[in-house]
Order: structure tokens, then C-alpha cells, then sequence
């Protein structure tokens, strides 16, 4: 519980100087590590972003909403090694072979083919880019992947590729890269900034003591000590014309309930207020629960 963190991402970094040289990673925070791959933070970055030359490197994309870092690890590991991964019926695999795929449209492709599987479909990850080359190639789906109900945004002011690395300045790449840092800062300090507003409202709710599950009505208090008085408990996210609350364990079995084809799932891929009817993720509505566990050193 105490490794919980509300972000973490796979992302894609493209060398600004090297047109063919890519780069696969994971992390809670990406703009701390696009610094890092990037040299203005000494400890850190991978070897591999590091050689002569590549630097410096532009993060593309992400794909981020994975419930914890565990899942980000496989979903990064299988997008590394999409040639043998589980995660992608081999005759439905893009990449053949170890050396293999190594364009973007190869790589891409990979990312269609996981959210295609069962178990990543079920996290409602959604995929953010911060270049419009990047998210044409993502559009154009070349190799007509079926990907229906994916979530994809893009970065207002999304940049454009530098059309010829070769005739720009050292000034004039190392602009490019800043914006491109701001970019991603940006979306993870709106993304961190939400949760933390929301996450605080929660807990002043529960600072009032003695409450009520509202579908159970088993009481329940996060000012006592005992740690049996803390169950994991879910709130509406509609938090602001709504005060649901409840048992997260009750909210999860009304909800598998209620979908179709569950019978066989320990946990639903959505979760539905009984009393304002909002629909959210079950993996956004879970970390809040999570979150307020670890704040309050309840039992794992």
C-alpha cells in the first residue's frame, strides 16, 4: 500500500535527431523522466537514451489509467517484446520477429493490439499524444486494427514534427524539446492536480467520523484507530451534486450485477452511482479508494 501512486504511463520517446531511434518506458511521473532521458536531471534515464547522438529525445505519447505499477510493467514489457508477447494473438501480430517493427507505425500498432486484449481493455486506458505526426499515424491504423471504444486525446498546441532535422539550429531543437517538456508537464500536473482536489474532499468527508454505507448501511469510521473501521470505501466522482458513498466491495458486486458477460470477472469495468446514475471507470473510482487507505494506514 505504500508504493500506491495515483499516475503511472507507458511512454514513446522519438529522438528529435534521430529520425529512427525510439524508446519504450514506464514511470509514475514523465516529466521528471523525460529529464532524465534527456540529461537535465543527472541520476537517471536509461543507458539506451543516453548513446551519442539521440539526444534530445521527444515523448511522443503515453498511455496512461493503469490501477497500479504492476500493470504498467506488463504493458510495457509486452509492447517491448510484441513479437512474442501473450498479450497478442501471434496471428494477429504485427512485429515477427526480436528486430523487427521498428517504425512507428510497428510500434503504434503494438498499442492497438494490447488495448485489444481482455485484460488492459478492462482499464479503460486511455492514449494521450503530444504530436500531430505521431496521432496521424495513429489515426491512418494502417495495419486496420479494430480498436473501437479507445480513449484518445491530444495536447492542445500538439507539435508538429521538425520537417528536417539536419537544417535547424542547436537552439533551435533544443526549443523544440522545452515545448515538448511543457507539454507533458503540463498534462501530468492537470492529471495530479484533479486528483489531489478530489482526494482531499474525500477525506474531509471522512474526517467527520461515524458514517453509513449506503447500500449496506454497515457503519464504518476513519477517525478511529482500529483499523477494522476502515474498510476500502468508494465515493461518487460526481462528488460536487452528489454524496454517495459506499462499501467498495458493495459497489463492486452491484455493479458486476448489472454487466453483461461478468460472470466469470472478479471486478466490473465500470461502476454506476445508485444515486446520480454516473458511470466512471472501476479503476478510477478504485484508487481514490486506494489513496484513502494509504492516507490513513488502514489494513491492506
Amino acid at each position: 500500500m505504500s508504493e500506491f501512486t495515483p499516475f503511472y504511463c507507458c511512454y514513446l520517446l522519438h529522438s528529435i535527431n534521430k529520425k529512427q531511434s525510439f524508446y519504450i518506458g514506464s514511470t509514475p511521473n514523465p516529466e521528471k523522466r523525460l529529464r532524465q532521458h534527456n540529461g537535465s536531471l543527472v541520476n537517471g534515464g536509461a543507458y539506451r537514451t543516453k548513446r551519442l547522438g539521440a539526444r534530445p529525445w521527444e515523448m511522443v505519447m503515453i498511455v496512461y489509467g493503469f490501477p497500479n505499477r504492476i500493470t504498467a510493467l506488463q504493458f510495457e514489457h509486452a509492447w517491448q517484446h510484441g513479437y512474442q508477447t501473450h498479450f497478442i494473438n501471434p496471428e494477429e501480430r504485427v512485429v515477427k520477429h526480436k528486430n523487427g517493427g521498428r517504425s512507428l507505425k510497428h510500434r503504434l500498432g503494438l498499442v492497438m493490439l494490447l488495448l485489444k486484449n481482455h485484460f488492459f481493455r478492462r482499464m479503460n486506458l486511455k492514449v494521450h499524444f503530444f504530436n500531430k505526426e505521431t496521432m496521424e499515424c495513429w489515426n491512418k491504423n494502417e495495419f486496420k486494427i479494430n480498436i473501437d471504444k479507445v480513449i484518445t486525446e491530444v495536447s492542445p498546441n500538439a507539435l508538429e514534427n521538425m520537417k528536417s532535422k539536419s537544417g535547424f539550429s542547436v537552439d533551435e531543437v533544443l526549443d523544440y524539446a522545452q515545448k515538448n517538456h511543457d507539454l507533458v508537464g503540463k498534462l501530468y500536473s492537470s492529471d495530479k492536480e484533479i486528483f489531489d482536489m478530489t482526494l482531499s474532499h474525500f477525506l474531509d468527508i471522512l474526517s467527520n467520523g461515524f458514517l453509513k454505507c449506503d447500500l449496506c448501511q454497515e457503519e464504518f469510521d476513519y477517525t478511529l484507530e482500529d483499523s477494522e473501521s476502515k474498510p476500502f470505501i468508494a465515493f461518487c466522482l460526481n462528488y460536487t451534486s452528489c454524496n454517495f458513498h459506499c462499501h467498495l466491495k458493495c459497489l463492486c458486486e452491484k455493479s458486476l450485477s448489472q454487466e453483461e458477460g461478468t460472470s466469470d470477472k472478479f471486478v466490473p469495468l465500470m461502476g454506476s452511482c445508485p444515486h446520480c446514475h454516473d458511470r466512471r471507470s472501476w479503476v478510477d473510482i478504485s484508487k481514490y479508494s486506494c489513496a484513502l487507505k494509504v492516507q490513513h494506514g488502514g489494513p491492506d
